[in-house]
């Protein structure tokens, strides 16, 4: 049972590899979640869940706090995470997962996200010793319901926001540089008004010769 269960989870991680590298889904990947591909990754949430896969789109439905859903097995210090998203009422990216009580996300809003939230389009944080700090904030125009490309990169003691391909902003924190640690998605929200969608999840990692 458990040499089928490995045997399985092997096959649909190299199912998600990207071209460059096919046999190696620790190198680069991406996931446009055609299929339910939620048992290769693992939910950590400080209250709730609400992933789930529907018409080729991921779902983060509230109530939920925090929940995040990491990519299994691999970690790393230097890399990128991205995701396409259309709504995004506290959506969001996380690299250097240590523990539910340390790592780094950059959450991503659009416009019409809850309150003052849609004024904040990109934040990137750093949760340490379970207490959230901001470090950097964005105001980007994010019409509802349109597709845009976030992505988060950690390069040493870089923290590199992008919207669209553009470097929107970074800060420098060594707290974890040359930590590595897991990576995923993230979402956030008070109640099931609050939704956040994932149309494609992609990572890159530097290959090391």
């Amino acid at each position: 049972m458990k040499r089928a269960l490995f045997a399985s989870t092997a096959a649909a991680l190299l199912a998600l590899a990207a071209c460059d590298h096919p046999n190696d889904p620790r190198v680069e990947a991406t996931d446009g979640f055609g299929s339910n591909t939620l048992d290769v990754y693992t939910v950590v949430s400080s209250g709730g869940n609400g992933w789930t896969i529907e018409n080729g789109e991921l779902i983060g439905t509230g109530p939920a706090n925090q929940s995040l859903l990491l990519w299994n097995g691999i970690a790393f210090d230097n890399g990128w995470v991205e995701a396409e998203s259309r709504r995004a009422d506290d959506g969001g990216l996380v690299v250097r997962w240590v523990d539910n009580s340390n790592y780094y996300v950059l959450a991503f809003r659009d416009d019409g996200a809850p309150g003052a939230l849609g004024t904040k389009n990109l934040e990137i944080m750093r949760r340490a010793g379970g207490t959230f700090q901001s470090l950097f904030s964005a105001d980007v125009v994010w019409p509802r319901n349109s597709i845009h490309k976030v992505r988060f990169e950690a390069a040493g003691t870089r923290l590199i926001a992008y919207f669209d391909g553009v470097a929107k902003g970074e800060v420098t924190d060594a707290a974890t540089a040359g930590v590595p640690g897991q990576f995923g998605l993230r979402h956030n929200g008070a109640d099931a008004t609050w939704i956040s969608t994932f149309d494609v999840f992609r990572w890159h990692v530097p290959l090391v010769r």
